[in-house]
């Protein structure tokens, strides 16, 4: 039975889960107000993947001055992420609906060869930013390593897939789970990603490389 003193200890369970449901929730405003002018939406997806990774590695500091900062750190190279990921994910559907329109093997060919690509392209998604948080390497390179990491946790890669579809699904369908979506959607799915993903530690060994 757990006594009174055990239940109002700061570092109790209760207290844990609601704290750490807040800072998701903080989290989630910074990265949709930083979002606002869309072009700076990369720069704040890697500034939230930035405070997240540290928080996962047990180095929770001040959420908006870490963010700030991740975010001032990676504006230039948020903003050409977001163009590559915004140019190739406009190419993609028109693909898709220009060779739907179509029939024959070659058109038929073509569309299974765009919804591959979609696909493919959805799993890097999953692996990009962490690749750009905790590696240094090019863009290039990151969407590489990405398409690799996806293929190497391919049944992780898969698990992270159906969590985004299921949540997303649930929060159409169900309005209280559209709220909890709406305060904490973004952040919550990011920090289960990072969780999930394979460098729970590099975020630790980076910053110590760098000091």
């Amino acid at each position: 039975m757990i006594g009174l003193g055990e239940l109002f200890r700061y570092n109790n369970l209760f207290f844990r889960v609601t704290g750490r449901l807040w800072d998701l929730f903080v989290l989630n405003l910074l990265w949709a107000l930083f979002s606002l002018p869309l072009v700076t939406a990369g720069a704040s997806t890697l500034a939230l993947y930035t405070v997240l990774s540290r928080i996962q590695a047990g180095e929770e500091g001040y959420l908006f001055r870490d963010f700030w900062q991740a975010f001032r750190k990676n504006l230039k190279k948020g903003l050409k992420v977001e163009l590559l990921l915004a140019a190739a994910g406009i190419m993609i559907p028109c693909s898709i609906l220009f060779w739907g329109q179509r029939s024959g093997m070659i058109p038929g060919v073509c569309m299974v060869l765009s919804m591959a690509s979609a696909f493919l392209y959805l799993l890097m998604l999953l692996y990009l930013f962490q690749v750009l948080v905790f590696m240094d390497i090019g863009i290039g390179a990151s969407i590489m390593a990405a398409f690799v990491a996806a293929a190497q946790n391919l049944p992780r890669t898969l698990l992270m897939l159906a969590m985004i579809v299921s949540t997303v699904a649930l929060a159409v369908y169900s309005n209280p789970a559209a709220m909890v979506f709406f305060c904490i959607g973004v952040s919550g799915l990011c920090y289960m990603l990072v969780f999930l993903g394979p460098w729970k530690e590099g975020i630790r060994e980076k910053d110590t490389e760098n000091s």
